[in-house]
């Protein structure tokens, strides 16, 4: 899991590119819509690479990817895939992801994979959803512009960052797709048609950009259509940066920012 995130970090304004970067296509270099990543213990990135129907894993300073799963074009056969949404990998190696074929949760063993931990307990189920220890599930509501948080045996949901209408102000997202959170709990938007990334600390009424704060665009400060955010171990934030075909790295800066 993820170390410590102090609730004062920054990220590098400019990110590199760990997946991607060769435009639109369906090389081994290059990414058409990807829409999910997992980041495993060594780094590797596994992308749900969406409309080239596969699963493709970025060992790290690749210049290309390879394919684990998929990439037969696509279709309902056991070696195809349909537009994939999300994907995950336990700690055996095993892959679980979804797409939208309606097949549900499919598991593949990677190679040299022999666990045995359950789909569930790996893969969040839906799109860009974030299920917390608790069993608390951190939901986007994209038609209503908000995250809303579902505690384990509610049968409400409560507002934890936007709701404030569709907008680029600091309290309010346009069409938030992925979120995740830290071990304090601090939340983190995909906020999609604004092009950022915002961190909303908790109880916050309004958030802080923390990556995209450059405008739309295909710069290093800059993102296009973000869809897709994990940490790795340490804390570095992997941006899945659909409109641009790559997967963004932004560093983390937590030396100076310890909570005193």
């Amino acid at each position: 899991g993820t170390g410590t995130i102090w609730t004062t970090a920054t990220w590098s304004e400019n990110a590199t590119t760990v997946a991607g970067r060769n435009s639109e296509g369906a090389a081994l270099n290059q990414l058409s819509r990807p829409n999910s990543i997992f980041v495993d213990d060594n780094n590797n990135v596994y992308v749900a690479d969406r409309l080239n129907h596969r699963i493709v894993k970025w060992t790290p300073n690749a210049s290309s990817g390879e394919v684990v799963a998929g990439g037969n074009g696509q279709g309902l056969n056991v070696h195809q895939l349909t537009r994939p949404m999300d994907v995950s990998v336990d700690n055996g190696g095993n892959l679980y992801m979804t797409d939208e074929s309606g097949r549900g949760v499919q598991r593949v063993v990677v190679a040299g994979g022999n666990g045995d931990e359950n789909a569930s307990n790996s893969l969040n189920p839906g799109e860009g959803i974030y299920i917390d220890d608790n069993g608390d599930v951190y939901l986007p509501d994209q038609r209503n512009h908000r995250i809303q948080l579902w505690s384990n045996g509610s049968s409400t949901g409560v507002t934890v960052a936007g709701g404030n209408g569709q907008g680029v102000s600091l309290n309010q997202l346009n069409t938030p797709l992925s979120v995740i959170l830290d071990t304090n709990k601090n939340i983190y938007v995909a906020d999609y048609y604004n092009n950022r990334v915002v961190k909303w600390l908790v109880g916050a009424k309004s958030g802080i950009i923390i990556a995209g704060d450059g405008g739309r665009g295909s710069g290093e400060n800059q993102l296009n259509l973000p869809s897709g955010l994990k940490f790795d171990k340490i804390g570095n934030l992997y941006v899945v940066d659909q409109g641009n075909n790559r997967v963004q790295k932004f560093i983390i800066d937590n030396n100076s920012s310890h909570d005193d």
